[in-house]
């Protein structure tokens, strides 16, 4: 039954043509980030405290399976997306850094996670654990994505990039660097 959470690394392309051609609330890229960040964290809340039965523990591993593969791919596409027209050297830095974090992230989930269950449960790990997906969510609120029309030529337009500034529009007047969106949204 646990092979069943692989599944939807599987289909990972159509995820990828799905956030292409069907912007959800006017964006590709950010509005499907946080829908999987808060998948995700649904997934390991109802680990934590709502399955009691090895259906309900698949299907809830199913679904954090599928908001990591979809999360994957729209952060891979921003990726693309921001390493696109820059020179080759930085391009690959960029690649490098995701995979960078991801083993460090992978490495420290090895390393805490057999000591933390044994000393607090597994159910206050799961709980835990679905913070981070919400760090993904409100990580989306970052990105620097121009809304789009509705019509189809503006979605095969597209996001202007990951970071202010990367998506190669002439436009710099609506480019804010990172701190500066971050205050706006956080009030700071």
């Amino acid at each position: 039954l646990v092979g069943l959470a692989g599944l939807p690394w599987v289909v990972k392309p159509l995820y990828g043509f799905l956030s292409d051609s069907v912007p959800l609330w006017g964006y590709r890229r950010r509005s499907y980030l946080m829908l999987c960040g808060l998948a995700g964290s649904a997934s390991w809340l109802a680990l934590a405290t709502l399955v009691h039965s090895p259906a309900g523990a698949v299907a809830a591993m199913l679904l954090g399976s599928l908001s990591t593969a979809c999360s994957d791919v729209v952060v891979d596409s921003l990726v693309v997306e921001r390493a696109r027209g820059e020179p080759l050297s930085t391009a690959g830095s960029l690649q490098s850094l995701c995979w960078a974090s991801s083993a460090v992230g992978g490495i420290a989930s090895a390393v805490f996670s057999g000591s933390l269950v044994q000393q607090y449960g597994s159910h206050t790990v799961f709980a835990v654990t679905a913070v981070f997906p919400l760090i993904v969510s409100a990580s989306a609120l970052l990105i620097d994505e121009q809304r789009l029309s509705g019509a189809p030529a503006a979605a095969a337009a597209g996001a202007k990039g990951l970071l202010p500034g990367g998506g190669g529009s002439s436009s710099s007047s609506s480019s804010l660097t990172v701190r500066q969106r971050a205050s706006q949204l956080f009030g700071e």
